[in-house]
């Protein structure tokens, strides 16, 4: 299953009532964050794209930065389970809202930011921050 949606806008502009819960501190479930899913959509044009891949489950984050460097939109491309999906649509409203920490445990913020995940499906997460690590890497970097 792959989650393709184009909308224009990051999520600030177009905030859903599960973003506005995770932006007050109530964490959005994972049928929510899939359901209300703003950032799945094409990554033509992105500054940068990172990828990862385990066990037949890939996921795609591209982020286009502004003048600054900034992240000023994210989206992202994924196969399989709805846990991956929703860590990937949190991933990318985090980057756009300029909330992930630079040094900071971005699996561990992932997990922290998505409710109702099977424990079994927890390492999704990695996954993600894998890709999202990828893409938000410097000019020059190895991808």
């Amino acid at each position: 299953m792959t989650l393709h949606l184009e909308v224009d806008g990051p999520l600030r502009d177009l905030p859903t009532s599960s973003a506005r819960r995770h932006l007050s501190g109530v964490l959005p479930k994972v049928s929510e964050l899939v359901e209300g899913a703003r950032h799945g959509g094409p990554l033509t044009g992105a500054s940068r794209v990172g990828e990862a891949a385990t066990d037949g489950r890939i996921v795609r984050v591209g982020v286009w930065r502004g003048p600054s460097g900034a992240v000023v939109r994210a989206r992202f491309l994924a196969s399989s389970c709805a846990s991956l999906l929703a860590y990937a649509e949190a991933a990318c409203r985090l980057a756009e809202a300029d909330r992930l920490a630079p040094a900071g445990d971005l699996p561990a913020l992932l997990r922290a930011s998505v409710a109702g995940v099977h424990p079994a499906h927890l390492r999704r997460a990695d996954l993600v921050a894998a890709a999202l690590t990828r893409a938000l890497a410097l000019e020059g970097d190895p991808p």
